[in-house]
């Protein structure tokens, strides 16, 4: 699965992204999950924990916990 990011802020908008994503990666489990920032113009610093929970999600789901 290839998920395109856009502009990651920290407001409504970036915070509403990453639940997408968040939604997107639950059911995966087994498969590939891409992130592909081309069309990403900017990116808070900030929002790269969140970002990190949305990859741990994905990493727990792939190992079976």
């Amino acid at each position: 699965m290839i998920h395109h990011l856009t502009d990651l802020k920290s407001n409504f908008s970036g915070f509403a992204a990453l639940a997408v994503l968040w939604n997107a990666a639950a059911p995966i489990e087994q498969s590939k999950l891409e992130l592909d920032f081309s069309r990403c113009l900017w990116f808070d610093a900030n929002m790269g924990a969140a970002l990190a929970a949305v990859a741990s999600r994905y990493r727990q789901a792939c190992s079976g916990r």
